[in-house]
């Protein structure tokens, strides 16, 4: 296997992100060119977000199942609207999930790592650069 990621390089050009590259490892530690305190804070921004987002998601998944209580409404039109209703709920079920997935990606301790160093936490954004 290492042959093979020694010849992946040599015909890349560069070394792969785990041999070297953008993560390495030294001494069982993972070493992070990134900055993992500004990670949990854009996430923690997103689930702030999505809280403030949640009771107008829950208005449109009623709003949604509200149609198929309309008399005489077709059952193929009442089949989509819950449909509808389903995938709101899914959407906001499946961004939660996926936030604590991106989190639990964030090496252990990498970020009172980062606050013990007294690293300053990066920029809210980049600027697009020219």
């Amino acid at each position: 296997m290492a042959e093979l990621c020694a010849e992946r390089d040599k015909i890349i050009g560069q070394p792969h992100r785990w041999h070297g590259g953008a993560v390495a490892r030294k001494e069982n530690k993972v070493a992070i060119k990134w900055s993992a305190r500004t990670v949990e804070r854009k996430l923690t921004e997103l689930e702030r977000l999505l809280a403030q987002a949640a009771p107008h998601l829950a208005e449109a998944e009623k709003k949604a199942m509200e149609i198929c209580y309309i008399p005489a409404v077709p059952q193929y039109i009442s089949e989509s609207a819950a449909g509808l209703s389903h995938e709101v709920r899914y959407a906001m079920n499946k961004l939660l999930s996926n936030i604590e997935t991106v989190r639990g990606r964030i090496p252990e301790g990498a970020i009172e790592a980062e606050a013990d160093r007294g690293e300053p936490v990066g920029p809210m954004f980049s600027e697009p650069t020219e």
